[in-house]
């Protein structure tokens, strides 16, 4: 299957960030992407301040939004994430949909973004989030994919357990900054592959220097032995991939790591 990676500059727009998705999912489709994937947080700044400020429920106008984009151009989308409210709470979520517009996944992020490394990031997501749970799975023609949400990635007890839920993939809607991302992201990224003998697909937003939070950007799929199919390097653009998912079967029958029953998937 073909998916597309939206590496999009994220504004202080809602409509216009929401608009920018449109246009390229479109242009996604167009290419013939199956799956199309957005940024975390693509509709509002990458900012604590901004969470409840912009944060809708599910069925909200974003919901909304992402669920006409789907079903417009029959695509598989998963919406990046969004700040999400609920019961007094903000969370973290990427909504899936299906390409009749159907919403078949939710995801909230399990690992908040919580860092304080000397000399460089400071991060604080849980002054307004609320951390959601479990492992968060969905099923296409294609197969089964997982979907977790950036810092979620760091945690391998989490990636094993999509695995072992049989997933050929794992997509990740992502914010990495200057700080982690020049060394940790690509890292991580193969490293989950390579554990899982699967797909890892990660989308980020553009780099933006003039933003309170900088994206390192560099949307990336790497295949089941850790190389890297795509790097979106720093500017907003559409990069679109073919995965073969005969490769994880390849992978775990040469190199068997795994249980007997997640080899033939």
């Amino acid at each position: 299957m073909k998916i597309a990676l939206v590496q999009m500059p994220v504004s202080a727009d809602k409509t216009k960030n929401l608009s920018v998705a449109a246009e390229a999912i479109a242009a996604a489709a167009g290419q013939g992407a199956e799956l199309v994937m957005l940024p975390e947080m693509f509709c509002c700044p990458y900012d604590t301040g901004c969470f409840p400020l912009y944060g809708e429920p599910a069925g909200g106008p974003v919901w909304q939004a992402l669920r006409r984009m789907a079903a417009e151009n029959r695509v598989w989308l998963v919406g990046g994430s969004m700040p999400e409210l609920e019961g007094g709470r903000v969370y973290n979520t990427s909504f899936v949909f299906s390409p009749a517009g159907e919403q078949i996944a939710r995801h909230r992020k399990v690992h908040l973004f919580d860092i304080d490394v000397t000399g460089g990031q400071r991060f604080m997501e849980s002054d307004t989030l609320s951390p959601g749970g479990g492992c968060t799975v969905f099923d296409t023609p294609f197969g089964r994919f997982g979907l977790c949400i950036c810092f979620d990635i760091r945690f391998p007890a989490l990636a094993r357990e999509m695995t072992e839920a049989e997933a050929r993939a794992i997509l990740v809607p992502a914010a990495f900054n200057m700080t982690t991302g020049p060394l940790h992201w690509e890292l991580l990224l193969r490293a989950r592959a390579v554990d899982n003998q699967l797909f890892v697909a990660a989308c980020a937003p553009a780099r933006d220097t003039g933003a309170g939070y900088v994206s390192y950007g560099h949307s990336l799929v790497a295949d089941p032995w850790g190389k890297v199919l795509a790097d979106g390097g720093t500017e907003a653009g559409i990069f679109t991939v073919e995965l073969d998912f005969g490769a994880v079967n390849a992978a775990r029958r040469q190199i068997p790591v795994l249980p007997p029953q997640l080899r033939e998937l």
